[in-house]
């Protein structure tokens, strides 16, 4: 291993027969523990709206050392018809923010699993980013994170999971029951603030099926899930009730204080410093500052 990637004890790059290189875990990882934290080689604005993307790439490839030039160099690359560095940067980038994308000595090892058992996490106003397990890691397996969305495969990689290399009928199972949670999904976000029962249905049955399509590596789906139940729970209770009832002010008060939470502590998530604070962000940039999960 190179050493401008993580010193680490915890992980390994290694190869992987038919995905070039990934990333292994060296001792046993718990759900919810964070496995590590990373400053990227360098950041490029959001590479689909780029244009002269290749010059771009070239000004911050010269403004590392030879050593780590090479590393980026020796990237998996599966965009054939551009520009090898352009290809690299493409096949290897991982989103800081929807403005933000970047280049990571470790973390662009990672390969794409339809069932994954991490989960990347950018932090746009720390210029890092976060990788937790979603699911319980043992030593020797090789880290992995869904490139995409629900669906299965991801766009220009080879499908080599344990998923897409399964039988014709489980591939068939799960394409459908994907499809069925991204329309739930997408009904789930219509509903939200006006059909709170139908909505809590959806929310149960997105639950249900994400638990049968991840297993035990179903975390970031079913985060989803709980947070929008709680959102339509408080709501309904506000409206019905009024914001002097005692649960919407116990809602409220955790709201204005997290560790009042029952779940407060149970993970090695850290306070946000005040004077981490960002403080020159419009109103959207601030939005998604604060929704990161760190």
């Amino acid at each position: 291993m190179s050493s401008n990637q993580l010193t680490s004890t915890t992980f390994e790059v290694r190869t992987v027969p038919r995905r070039g290189l990934g990333l292994f875990v060296l001792i046993d990882i718990p759900q919810g523990k964070r496995i590590a934290n990373e400053t990227p080689f360098f950041t490029l604005p959001n590479i689909d709206k780029l244009v002269v993307l290749e010059v771009s790439i070239l000004r911050r490839l010269q403004a590392l050392s030879s050593e780590q030039q090479q590393q980026v160099r020796s990237l998996h690359n599966i965009v054939e018809q551009e520009p090898a560095l352009v290809g690299i940067v493409r096949t290897n980038f991982l989103g800081i923010s929807p403005q933000i994308d970047a280049i990571f000595p470790t973390f662009s090892f990672i390969n794409h699993s339809c069932v994954p058992n991490a989960h990347y996490s950018g932090v746009e106003n720390q210029r890092r980013g976060n990788l937790y397990a979603v699911g319980d890691i043992r030593a020797g397996d090789e880290i992995t994170i869904n490139y995409g969305d629900h669906t299965r495969g991801h766009k220009g990689f080879q499908r080599s999971c344990l998923l897409c290399t399964s039988s014709l009928e489980r591939r068939a199972q799960s394409d459908n029951q994907r499809d069925r949670i991204k329309f739930v999904q997408a009904q789930i976000i219509q509903r939200v603030e006006s059909q709170h029962e139908a909505c809590l249905e959806d929310l149960r049955e997105m639950k249900e099926m994400s638990l049968e399509v991840y297993n035990n590596c179903a975390g970031t789906s079913l985060a989803w899930v709980y947070f929008t139940a709680s959102q339509v729970a408080a709501s309904q209770r506000f409206v019905c009730e009024g914001e002097q009832n005692p649960y919407v002010e116990s809602y409220k008060s955790v709201r204005d204080n997290l560790k009042l939470h029952m779940g407060y502590g149970s993970t090695d998530f850290k306070e946000t410093a005040v004077d981490m604070v960002p403080m020159n962000l419009g109103l959207e940039d601030f939005e998604d500052w604060l929704w990161t999960w760190e």
